[in-house]
């Protein structure tokens, strides 16, 4: 008789841009015609058995695997919930720590301030969405978490160099060439 396990999914705190992410991503577009077989999916198979086998040579302390958790964990709160009004203390209640201890571990973790991290998040979906949907530019400002259109209006010229309508310009044009 064939038993099965109990599956729980949960989220994954792996950055998506170091070395594990582009491994996993260049196994998973690799061609299936291929097969498994394949010398370019058996040196990526070693390319990720040797990464992991560094990890557990070199661990890191603990105190260091903590902050990059809670810095992890904060960045992913921040991309799903750019939309909504963030703070460095509701994201520090949400991770269960102290606002300063929030704000060291993301200016050590990190390669910016709390606050530039979540304008950068912000203006991103919101080039994403001038590329994409033909919405109103105050509609794209509110889905973006900005109640604000002018301070929107301000902080994308700033960011992006343009204003966000001759963004929209921008890339519809080149898409017309």
């Amino acid at each position: 008789e064939r038993r099965c396990a109990a599956v729980e999914k949960r989220s994954c705190l792996v950055p998506g841009h170091g070395p594990p992410q582009h491994m996993i991503d260049a196994m998973s577009s690799h061609r299936d015609d291929a097969g498994p077989t394949s010398l370019d999916a058996r040196l990526l198979a070693q390319a990720i058995l040797e990464y992991c086998r560094r990890l557990l040579a070199n661990p890191m302390p603990d105190e260091d695997r903590q902050s990059s958790a809670f810095f992890r964990a904060a960045c992913l709160y921040i991309e799903e919930n750019f939309d909504r009004l963030i703070t460095r203390d509701t994201v520090a209640a949400h991770l269960r720590i102290s606002p300063n201890y929030f704000s060291r571990v993301f200016r050590e973790q990190g390669t910016m301030t709390f606050s530039d991290y979540l304008t950068q998040v912000r203006i991103g979906k919101a080039k994403f969405m001038l590329e994409k949907y033909d919405l109103p530019l105050s509609q794209i400002a509110t889905r973006c978490g900005f109640n604000d259109f002018n301070y929107f209006y301000k902080v994308f010229k700033k960011v992006v160099g343009r204003t966000p309508t001759e963004y929209r310009n921008s890339v519809q044009t080149a898409t017309k060439v």
